[in-house]
């Protein structure tokens, strides 16, 4: 349901893109659609104001070029390709009907100029994406194994220690044992001689 719903969204987003694109002058960025809307056209930075007719006139009006969109008549002016099912790009008017083909879609020629290859460059992209995806995915999962790896030899290296602390604390524990063994074995002989000793010693 909610894939459903994204999809839906998605999609008419996509049309009321469309349609506003389809409702702009040639070359017009649909980013500034609202330049283009009502009868008098004013200049992207401000400078001047005429009628909407003026646009695309092949004549620079705007210093900014924001009213020639879809000819080379401003030097400073931008083309918007549209690149349906691909994705929408901005070039120089100075490229447009140059004899080029700039955009995939072959708008920036006249008619019948260009071929339109937007199609074919989206699903080379997707595919690239995909292919991207995968790898990313198999990157994580290697990083995943060698995470899990490097616990495992982890727990085993904790686990050897563990052993040899265990097997430390019980040799000098039986050390230990030893030693007091002995000393209560040694003890009595050792006094014994002691006192001989000092025995002979008074005799002398």
């Amino acid at each position: 349901w909610y894939q459903r719903r994204v999809r839906m969204l998605v999609l008419l987003i996509v049309t009321l893109f469309l349609s506003t694109v389809s409702c702009l002058p040639r070359g017009a960025d649909p980013n500034k659609a609202d330049l283009y809307k009502g009868s008098q056209f004013h200049c992207a930075d401000g400078s001047q104001s005429f009628p909407i007719e003026y646009v695309n006139d092949d004549y620079c009006d705007c210093s900014d070029g924001s009213d020639e969109p879809g000819t080379a008549a401003c030097s400073k002016g931008s083309f918007y390709c549209v690149n349906k099912l691909f994705k929408g790009q901005l070039i120089s008017s100075s490229r447009v009907d140059d004899g080029i083909c700039d955009c995939c879609d072959g708008s920036d020629e006249i008619s019948g100029k260009c071929v339109n290859n937007c199609k074919e460059l989206g699903a080379h992209i997707a595919e690239e994406a995909k292919k991207i995806r995968r790898e990313q995915a198999m990157g994580f999962n290697t990083r995943l194994a060698y995470v899990a790896d490097g616990k495992s030899a982890k727990a085993r290296r904790d686990q050897d220690i563990a052993v040899f602390a265990a097997e430390e604390e019980k040799l000098r524990s039986e050390l230990d044992e030893r030693r007091a063994y002995k000393e209560q074995v040694e003890g009595p002989a050792k006094e014994a001689k002691e006192e001989a000793k000092a025995a002979q010693d008074k005799v002398e």
